[in-house]
This record gives structure tokens, C-alpha cells and sequence, in this order.
């Protein structure tokens, strides 16, 4: 999930994503720009499975996504 989607960011659609039991149980992993410690830190304090910055390290990226998958 994005972080900076127009008009919602992306805390606020997986605050509602987790409110639904057909979403509430899979896995959301953030991608953003923002990759400062306090940034990441937040991601992961809001519930986000995992958290990937961009530009995107490909091979880091499809470890997480292998990862969250299984």
C-alpha cells in the first residue's frame, strides 16, 4: 500500500481496510519515499506488516512479497 494515495493516505485505508473481516487478515505492506527511522517506525507501529522504501530494491522487494505470500 502506498502511503501518499490522493485524497486518503495510506494509514487511513488500512485503518479501514482492517475495520472489514474480509480484508482485516491479510497482510499490508507500506511503500513510500519516506525513509527516515521515525517514518518506518510508524509504519510498523500502525499495524503495517512490513515496510519498503522506495526506490525499490528489487530483490528486497520480492523477499518481502515472497515472505507475506507464504
Amino acid at each position: 500500500m502506498d502511503i501518499n494515495l490522493p485524497g486518503m493516505s495510506g494509514f487511513e485505508a488500512f485503518e479501514k481496510l482492517q475495520l472489514l473481516d474480509e480484508t482485516m487478515h491479510i497482510p499490508v505492506v507500506a511503500m513510500t519515499a519516506n525513509a527516515m527511522d521515525a517514518d518506518v517506525q510508524r509504519g510498523k507501529a500502525s499495524g503495517f506488516n512490513d515496510y519498503v522504501t522506495k526506490p525499490i530494491h528489487v530483490a528486497h522487494f520480492l523477499n518481502v512479497v515472497d515472505h507475506w505470500l507464504k
